[in-house]
């Protein structure tokens, strides 16, 4: 799934002779129901490129899924699993959500049962996938709407495909759904709720079952928008370079540029996915379990934007103290560059 290719001509010190260089590769996140007649029911499935491995899991089933190219060569060969572990072998329906290597030549997507083909469909032409981006001041949050085309052949009976589509915004460098897949041609990032750059890359995923389009922007604040002045600081202090052992509460406070307390400020904490935990200037960690733990601290009504600030916790024990590991202020990020995909551009599998 993932090719090593080694880089030549960096002028970074090699070791062991060589580099490598991790490239994304397109993927079949494969949504599917096989019943007991071995009627097969596929559900919208998405096509990107992502840098993971993938790793079998669930139960193995007498299935197999084929992709051949135009001209009716396989092109690759992928045994089905289940996505139940618990499910006895001899129930039905069979529910598959399997993440599936996808030839970019793939013209026929095919499922066998043994040596029989129980399920055929070709594979068009991806959508063409046109995104705008616009912030909201009002209700702080990135507006996003999309327009998509299909440029195949239409299906039996005279219809065109319905298209699903799929928001992800990137954080921390990686790829995360807003929300669950929708008919829907429009959806917003509330900013309030979300620990993000100033400028947040966004893109939509339009597929026709398997074919997928990818339209991309990136919507930066407007540039008179006032800044809050001030910041959000840990009660208590921050780790300099050991961790802070906590008690039952991380506490902040929101203050000015002088150090005096801004009046009227509201404070919220989430976590990694953007689930509200609490509000006020203290969060309760009594309930967080062993492991490390990302927080975040939002503060609105400061007069500008948010202050924000991130936190990243860590417990040992079911019973040991959590520490402050450590913190950090996002830093926003002027003149990101906004991209959209032209009139008539197309992604060819």
């Amino acid at each position: 799934m993932i090719r090593q290719i080694p880089v030549a001509g960096t002028g970074v010190p090699r070791q062991r002779g060589a580099e490598w260089l991790r490239i994304p590769q397109p993927a079949l996140f494969l949504r599917m129901e096989i019943d007991r007649d071995l009627t097969v029911r596929r559900e919208p499935s998405f096509v990107y490129p992502v840098l993971t491995d993938f790793f079998p899991v669930g139960q193995p089933l007498p299935f197999e899924v084929e992709f051949l190219a135009g001209d009716g060569r396989t092109l690759s060969c992928t045994p089905l699993r289940e996505d139940c572990w618990h499910c006895n072998g001899s129930c039905w329906p069979k529910h598959i959500r399997q993440t599936i290597s996808f030839p970019p030549r793939a013209r026929v997507f095919r499922v066998m049962h043994r040596a029989d083909v129980i399920y055929e469909e070709d594979i068009p032409n991806p959508p063409t996938v046109d995104v705008e981006c616009g912030y909201d001041a009002e209700s702080h949050a990135i507006r996003v709407r999309w327009q998509a085309r299909v440029h195949s052949r239409r299906q039996e009976g005279g219809s065109t495909p319905e298209l699903w589509y799929l928001v992800q915004y990137q954080a921390r460098g990686t790829w995360r759904a807003l929300a669950p897949r929708t008919q829907s041609t429009e959806a917003h990032l509330d900013l309030r709720q979300m620990n993000l750059p100033v400028a947040t890359p966004i893109r939509v995923l339009a597929t026709s079952g398997i074919a997928t389009g990818i339209g991309e922007c990136a919507q930066d604040y407007p540039a008179g928008e006032p800044v809050g002045q001030g910041h959000l600081v840990t009660v208590g202090g921050d780790p300099q370079g050991e961790p802070i052992a906590l008690g039952n509460t991380l506490r902040v406070h929101a203050v000015d540029e002088g150090g005096r307390s801004l009046p009227n400020v509201t404070v919220r904490w989430y976590d990694e996915a953007g689930r509200e935990l609490s509000r006020g200037r203290d969060l309760d960690v009594t309930d967080l379990g062993p492991g490390e733990h990302v927080v975040h601290a939002i503060a609105t009504g400061t007069g500008g934007r948010p202050l924000r600030r991130t936190f990243f916790l860590r417990r040992e024990e079911p019973k040991s103290p959590c520490h402050l590991v450590a913190s950090l202020v996002p830093m926003p990020r002027p003149d990101a560059p906004v991209h959209r995909h032209e009139e008539g551009e197309e992604h060819d599998h």
